[in-house]
């Protein structure tokens, strides 16, 4: 659902000529797609208010280098996944970011 929500949004904000690089805000949404992928079934909503919550700067400034919003979605993910690495929640391979 998370990514049928973000590829509306990309759409409706391509159509305006808007670009999404002014504010980025990280959702448990966001972390349950990348434990998904990891195969893992924590809740979302208590990994991202343990671990992702705060770091919403970090999360936001590594949003910000890119201008168009697949480039950013990419990015969010990206970070989000290497914050859940370094705090062990999860292991193996990167999913998501250049790596790929």
């Amino acid at each position: 659902m998370a990514r049928i929500v973000v590829h509306e949004l990309k759409n409706w904000f391509a159509n305006k000529g808007i670009k999404m690089s002014q504010a980025w805000e990280a959702t448990s949404e966001d972390v349950g797609e990348i434990l998904n992928q990891h195969d893992l079934f924590l809740d979302e909503q208590e990994v991202f208010d343990e671990h992702v919550k705060c770091e919403s700067t970090r999360i936001e400034k590594s949003v910000l280098y890119y201008d168009d919003f697949h480039a950013q979605c990419e990015a969010s993910l990206s970070e989000i996944e290497d914050i859940l690495i370094e705090k062990g929640v999860i292991s193996g391979e990167k999913q998501f970011g250049d790596e790929q």
